[in-house]
């Protein structure tokens, strides 16, 4: 009968029951008289033979309780009725107590396992624990454990699962011939917030943040184990181990350095060339690329890693809050089912806010920039300035340091220059109207005298030439508005009343935003309608 896993309990039960010394000493003690067991558990019907040592000693025996259980003068023990007793073993002087417990059987109907699926990184650990039906099953065999697949996960006896390599198997548990199984996942990365679906459909936006539970050399390589940005959103999300990838307040990937990475685990429903776009914040220009894992990945570290983008600059943004997204000019090629990608920072830094992920069934190509910002300028009769319109942070156009205002305004509400309208004719001409003395510049010399030499400013109404133009091109890969013999604002240098250049770093039919790209960039315009 299968009773192995009681028999330690038993036994120790009964040591306490029988007190520190399990041998009763009549006369002279001697070392040499043995059972052939130190304890015994039977069920009830059951026998077994016990035998005294040495074997040329007769012996005689006894039980202490024949209503637990019997022995025969031959040693031979038979369990009656529920209990614990003690089977007494005796040669001339000397005796032996060999504990015993009856027990009445209660057969295993069957088990399961506590748990159904598990998912391990390499040499994770993780215990399974068999759940017996019914509960106090004592006719039970120790459990057998198996491995399907040695290569991805191992077992040892007492049921805990170690991951070996990546893949997918089954470890086996075995009791009383009944076989379970569990099944289990060794992972180097899996997905975060997922699944993140690529469909023909409809584009898909990941978020920088989500990338891959996995931790630090699996999911990310980040330089440094402090979390900068200070945002617990990782561990706020099931996630320990993500808190060194730097997230800002903005929820967005920030402190990027060179050669760091992060990998993030797709869902490919439909096959397909797709256009990437990336939302970026750059201060200054850097630069990255797209990797996919090619292939089934077995190992425990990462290889097999394919560049699909090549290097791919990042023109500066603005500043570390101005958000643009940023075209890859070529589509990348993902087969159907799970593929994995590595963002690569080849040369940071910049401020990282997600992948936008489009089918080119679904694709339509940018307008040029050029054609769309000249068309919008033309089509729309007349502009003046708008609220964005001050001398703002270059590092942070969000923040104002001087709003426009006009020379000895101590309200420090009128802004300067807002009434004046500028159009921008179809045939390349410009042209400046100014309505009334609240145009004004820096004072040029003797360009403008006003009789004050205190004052930098003056009031005047300037209105260009005739032959005043402007047109829109691309200058260091920056789309510039150029204004021949006119400009916006002030004029600082004769220069500007020959030429004025200006960033547009925003542009709709609603809202043009500039950028003095011919002199100090904190000077900053917006264009509205004229209503």
């Amino acid at each position: 009968m299968n009773k192995s896993i009681f028999s330690i309990v038993c036994f120790l039960s009964f040591v306490l029951f029988a007190g520190c010394d399990n041998y009763e000493r009549k006369g002279t003690v001697t070392s040499d008289i043995t059972a052939n067991v130190p304890s015994l558990t039977l069920f009830v019907g059951e026998s077994e033979q016990l035998k005294g040592n040495p074997a040329d000693l007769t012996f005689a025996w006894q039980s202490e309780d024949p209503e637990i259980a019997t022995v025969s003068s031959s040693g031979m023990v038979t369990a009656v009725s529920e209990g614990n007793t003690f089977i007494v073993c005796s040669s001339g002087d000397m005796s032996i107590r060999i504990p015993l417990t009856s027990l009445v059987k209660i057969p295993l109907t069957g088990f399961e396992l506590n748990v159904a699926e598990i998912s391990v990184n390499p040499n994770g650990r993780t215990m399974v624990v068999p759940v017996r039906e019914p509960a106090n099953a004592n006719d039970v065999s120790l459990p057998v454990w198996r491995s399907l697949n040695t290569d991805i996960a191992t077992v040892d006896y007492k049921g805990e699962i170690t991951g070996r390599g990546v893949g997918l198997t089954e470890v086996e548990c075995t009791i009383n011939g009944i076989t379970r199984s569990v099944s289990v996942e060794v992972w180097l990365t899996k997905p975060f917030k997922g699944p993140h679906l690529l469909t023909a459909t409809e584009p898909y936006t990941l978020l920088a943040i989500n990338f891959d539970f996995g931790g630090q050399n699996n999911a990310f390589w980040d330089s440094n184990s402090g979390n900068d940005g200070g945002n617990n959103y990782r561990a706020n999300n099931g996630d320990p181990n993500g808190g060194p990838v730097d997230i800002g307040g903005d929820l967005a990937v920030g402190w990027t350095s060179s050669g760091e990475w992060l990998v993030y685990t797709l869902e490919v429903q439909d096959a397909g060339d797709y256009y990437i776009s990336l939302d970026a914040a750059v201060n200054g220009s850097s630069r990255y690329r797209i990797e996919l894992l090619e292939g089934e990945h077995q190992s425990n570290v990462w290889s097999n890693w394919t560049n699909v983008t090549g290097p791919i600059t990042i023109p500066p943004t603005g500043g570390w809050s101005n958000w643009a997204w940023l075209d890859v000019e070529n589509p990348v090629w993902f087969p159907v089912g799970e593929q994995k990608i590595r963002f690569y920072f080849e040369s940071a830094a910049f401020n990282f806010r997600g992948l936008k992920f489009t089918h080119s069934d679904l694709f339509v190509p940018p307008a040029d920039p050029v054609e769309e910002s000249t068309e919008i300028l033309a089509n729309v009769q007349n502009w003046k300035l708008g609220p964005w319109t001050a001398m703002r942070n270059p590092d942070n156009r969000g923040e104002v340091w001087w709003p426009f205002l006009n020379p000895g305004d101590t309200g420090g509400s009128a802004l300067a220059i807002t009434d004046d309208v500028f159009t921008f004719n179809a045939n390349g001409s410009f042209t400046h109207e100014n309505n009334g003395d609240s145009y004004m510049n820096e004072e040029l010399g003797n360009l403008f005298p006003d009789g004050n030499p205190d004052d930098s400013f003056v009031t005047e109404h300037y209105t260009p030439p005739a032959d005043a133009s402007w047109e829109v091109s691309v200058i260091d890969g920056k789309l510039i508005l150029t204004i021949n013999k006119g400009f916006f604002g002030y004029a600082v240098s004769p220069g500007d009343l020959v030429k004025t250049q200006y960033v547009i770093s925003d542009y709709s039919e609603t809202s043009i935003k500039l950028v003095l790209f011919s002199g100090w960039d904190g000077w900053c315009f917006e264009l509205v309608p004229v209503n």
